[in-house]
């Protein structure tokens, strides 16, 4: 934990810090709230914590303006910054307090307060507050006066460091929700809607023309609208297995089975788009080898690597699904001759919403989800996904199954619901 110096830096955390402070003081509740992080876990005075969650501390806040109406006077003697960590830091102050209550005057001298402040949306917020009793010995690592002993907190300094940790975690969850929720919004609103037009858009067509068209002219909007349909159903599908790992979890149901007349079936669901684009398949598989492994998951995985194999290769391109097994672990290896991927997007490819969403070599459409889904699948059977991929070569998927059940379903699965 380091003093921060830079000027302008310092300068608006502590303002940031003064200006709750100030309406606190005045008792000023609508002015106050707005320098209140959403995240704001605790509220305490010495060394006994009066609140836990932001609820709690707005209505102990509530209380404390209700009993003691009257504004605060004060002073401040020292004042020091710290950075905690990015986007992250203490503000401790020690001052001199008057409280006013009708005609009594109670004068609180030598007032320790530490604040932690979180940068959010461009300014910096009340994380965390905590009041020093007035009078009290100062602990080592609490005389602000010096700094903080290098490796050694104190009292105070361990438990904002502890709060600190908590507070962060609880502001990462909700950043992770929010881009989740603004995700699903975005997919409902556009992605999820216009295959359902589209399909509107071709069935009419179709209703109000039968009787004109030919065969191949009727044999052309049926395929479109089975293919919109299939890519509406697969969608649904990633969604509702995504979903289901950001709430309840997936529960893992593995047996043992053999691999290749799986990856057979799984591929005939692909066969129509497959064949609009010729692309050829070639399997190096062992007729015998089995895998443990939840075979829902693992065809959403399949599909999901084959579909983009598809998605992203040439004309009368190729794609071959091999698989080899040591000991432990089957190797499963789905790779295409397409357009590869670029070093910009490898480096974000695997790391969740981030993502942009590419279209296929015939402009097929998708949302970025489906890998994202593939990783935490395989991650739920303890196994790894990753690639390699050159531009206009071609990409290579592999990833890890167990070849055998465990003694105990905890030794692979023990993240498993």
């Amino acid at each position: 934990m380091r003093i921060i110096k830079e000027p302008s830096l310092r300068q608006n955390i502590t303002d940031a810090y003064f200006a709750w402070f100030d309406a606190y003081a005045s008792r000023q509740w609508d002015k106050m709230l707005p320098h209140v992080s959403e995240g704001i876990a605790m509220f305490g005075q010495a060394f006994d914590e009066i609140c836990y969650d932001s609820e709690k501390v707005r209505s102990c806040l509530r209380s404390e303006f209700s009993r003691l109406p009257m504004p605060v006077t004060y002073k401040v003697k020292k004042s020091e910054v710290y950075e905690l960590r990015q986007n992250v830091a203490l503000v401790m102050v020690t001052l001199d307090m008057t409280v006013r209550n009708n005609d009594n005057k109670m004068k609180l001298p030598d007032n320790r307060i530490s604040a932690v402040m979180l940068q959010e949306n461009g300014g910096w917020k009340l994380g965390h507050v905590h009041f020093s009793r007035p009078g009290r010995e100062m602990e080592p690592g609490e005389d602000i006066s010096g700094g903080l002993p290098e490796g050694r907190l104190g009292k105070t300094g361990k438990q904002v460091a502890e709060r600190i940790r908590k507070i962060e975690a609880q502001k990462d969850e909700l950043e992770k929700l929010n881009i989740t929720k603004d995700k699903l919004f975005s997919i409902i609103a556009h992605d999820l809607k216009n295959p359902f037009h589209n399909i509107m858009g071709f069935s009419e067509l179709l209703h109000d023309n039968l009787d004109q068209y030919d065969q191949e002219h009727i044999k052309s909007v049926l395929h479109n609208i089975h293919q919109q349909a299939r890519e509406t159903h697969d969608l649904l599908e990633n969604l509702l297995y995504w979903s289901q790992t950001k709430t309840s979890g997936l529960t893992i149901r593995p047996v043992h089975f053999k691999l290749l007349p799986f990856v057979e079936k799984v591929v005939a669901h692909h066969a129509a788009a497959a064949a609009e684009k010729a692309v050829s398949f070639s399997y190096e598989l062992p007729d015998n080898l089995e895998v443990y492994a939840d075979k829902q998951m693992l065809q959403i995985v399949l599909r999901n690597l084959v579909h983009n194999a598809i998605k992203f290769n040439h004309k009368s391109g190729e794609v071959r699904i091999a698989a080899s097994s040591d000991q432990f672990f089957v190797h499963i290896i789905v790779s295409d001759t397409g357009i590869g991927i670029s070093r910009q997007i490898q480096d974000n490819l695997l790391k969740g919403f981030a993502n942009q969403s590419l279209r296929g070599t015939s402009n097929e459409k998708g949302i970025g989800l489906g890998l994202i889904i593939c990783k935490e699948c395989i991650a739920r059977h303890n196994g790894h996904l990753w690639f390699e991929s050159e531009p206009g070569e071609g990409s290579c998927f592999t990833f890890t199954l167990p070849v055998i059940a465990p003694k105990s379903a905890n030794e692979l699965f023990g993240t498993a619901d």
